[in-house]
């Protein structure tokens, strides 16, 4: 098995409050997770969202 090879330039690094849990991704309200926003900025360059 390979390992995945990530450069520095590909990597995304998110400061966090001091007052977050590591269970934040998980559990934290959507509108107060700044994980998800994070994510979906990222997600927003690769991905087109459906037509409704």
């Amino acid at each position: 098995m390979a390992r995945a090879r990530t450069s520095e330039r590909e990597a995304l690094l998110v400061d966090s409050a001091p007052e977050q849990s590591h269970l934040d991704p998980l559990l934290a309200a959507p509108g107060r997770n700044l994980f998800l926003r994070r994510l979906r900025e990222f997600l927003s360059d690769y991905v087109t969202p459906p037509v409704r």
